[in-house]
């Protein structure tokens, strides 16, 4: 979803719940990232972002933005200069094998359980008035097909190299 915590500038915030995420406590994360695919072109400014998943074994949906804040999160990848988004172009985040390396090594992690992901606004822009900076991906009520993912190569502690791709669904 993409939230707007409206004020005096546009902040667009959002996330992103992948369930069904079957990698097990043990497994080393090799390659993660997102690849979002644009529901419209976006150039016109700068965006910084950072990219957090919630600190949590089996996450629910965020439900108001009030809860979108109060969520244990990870450090965090920071995405220092979003490009240019063009409609239907897909785009991939950076590293998030720290934040979902972290989740996995969770006591109560279990194969099978939900991930979510926070994109955050990175505070360091200078406030605005015009909705110029942001990027606007599909979520899956608008496209089944080209809703953001979520993509993980791991170790499995068996020795074996799997690749997962989770369709964000909420």
């Amino acid at each position: 979803g993409i939230l707007n915590a409206g004020g005096l500038r546009y902040t667009y915030e959002g996330f992103s719940l992948y369930s069904g995420v079957t990698i097990g406590n043990a497994d080393t994360i090799d390659v993660a990232y997102e690849t979002y695919t644009p529901i419209e072109s976006s150039s016109t400014t700068t965006v910084k972002v950072i990219l957090k998943l919630e600190n949590a074994d089996n996450p629910s949906v965020v439900t108001t933005y009030t809860d979108y804040g109060n969520r244990a999160k990870t450090t965090g990848a920071a995405w220092a200069s979003v490009p240019s988004w063009t409609v239907n172009v897909e785009t991939n985040s950076p590293s998030l094998v720290a934040d979902v390396q972290t989740v996995v090594n969770r006591a109560g992690w279990a194969s099978g359980q939900a991930m979510q992901i926070f994109q955050m606004d990175d505070g360091a822009e200078t406030p605005d008035t015009n909705e110029a900076q942001y990027r606007r991906p599909n979520s899956y009520t608008e496209s089944t097909t080209k809703a953001t993912k979520l993509h993980i190569e791991y170790t499995a502690a068996s020795g074996v190299a799997p690749k997962l791709t989770l369709m964000h669904a909420g």
